[in-house]
């Protein structure tokens, strides 16, 4: 198969408004297995109407691939991000600074990090790689849970952490 190419989105500084999207850059399988595209979100993201998702990976390693939102996240709805066992995420920017979040679901990624506050419904993180990390470096506040199945969290948050849910790490050493 062949390798993904990356998706760049950039409205050279308007938004970017996802409703119920589903953006995926994985490479081919098979034989000579492609390697995964990164997706870019250059400017503040949107999230409206319904869920959306951003997928990278492939069958083969791809430590390269990158989900990177550069500005922050706003909306109401879910966002679901898979970055593979080898592929990173990245908020660079806060997320629901303006509008709280619907739940933020990390489903797969090596190194997690919001570089700026989290203000989401809820986080779960539920798989990623057994040597990968997640960091939160800013203020979280979530109204509802916080669960991570993967990575043990990194809290090197400056100020305060309000979780109005149930707080779960059911993460093992080393994981």
């Amino acid at each position: 198969g062949s390798a993904a190419g990356a998706i760049s989105l950039d409205t050279a500084g308007g938004n970017i408004v996802l409703r119920g999207a589903t953006l995926i850059a994985t490479g081919g399988s098979g034989a000579g297995a492609g390697a995964a595209g990164s997706i870019l979100f250059k400017d503040a993201v949107e999230l409206e109407a319904a869920a959306s998702t951003a997928t990278i990976g492939g069958a083969a390693a791809t430590p390269a691939a990158l989900i990177d939102f550069q500005s922050s996240v706003n909306g109401a709805q879910a966002l679901t991000v898979a970055a593979g066992e080898s592929g990173n995420i990245d908020f660079d920017a806060a997320v629901g600074g303006t509008t709280r979040t619907g739940a933020i679901t990390v489903q797969s990624g090596n190194v997690v990090t919001f570089r700026s506050s989290l203000t989401a419904a809820s986080f779960t993180q539920n798989a990623g790689a057994s040597d990968g990390s997640t960091h939160f470096d800013r203020v979280i506040d979530l109204t509802g849970g916080f669960s991570s199945n993967s990575h043990t969290p990194d809290f090197d948050a400056t100020g305060p952490r309000t979780v109005g849910g149930t707080m779960t790490d059911t993460t093992t050493a080393g994981g």
